[in-house]
């Protein structure tokens, strides 16, 4: 049923300027707001067995001079660079690779979708796409 309600890959786009529909921003009005899922659900004709297990995306909505900018880019983590390159989706099994993990098989990193949230360093341009299986993945404004 899930498989219905989205899209199998979202759409990545560069910085650009929002239109504001209706009122202003107040001129005080400045920061950047991160949101971190699930944004690619399939490769080919092979969708993932859960949406918990797609590929990370994330969205930078950034305010500043009374203006929106929104960027919004898939996770290259290496699990996502992998299946770009085969354009094929390997089927995970979460206790398959829970006991590959304990047994020293599998690395997490290996798997790991950058999928569930963000952290946002203070006072920097370091941003942090989370999952629980996995290290943490670095961006930089830069590297957005």
């Amino acid at each position: 049923m899930w498989k219905k309600s989205v899209k199998p890959k979202s759409t990545a786009f560069k910085k650009c300027q929002l239109k504001t529909v209706k009122g202003e921003l107040p001129n005080k009005f400045q920061g950047r707001l991160f949101r971190n899922g699930p944004g690619v659900l399939a490769r080919g004709n092979q969708l993932v067995s859960h949406w918990f297990l797609g590929n990370g995306s994330l969205l930078q909505l950034e305010f500043y001079d009374k203006k929106c900018h929104a960027q919004y880019s898939h996770i290259p983590t290496p699990r996502y660079l992998e299946e770009e390159k085969a354009n094929s989706i390997p089927r995970f099994n979460p206790f398959g690779m829970l006991k590959k993990i304990v047994t020293g098989n599998q690395r997490l990193d290996e798997t790991n979708p950058a999928n569930t949230s963000v952290l946002p360093l203070p006072h920097s341009d370091v941003v942090y796409a989370l999952c629980e299986g996995g290290s943490p993945f670095r961006f930089t404004k830069g590297t957005l």
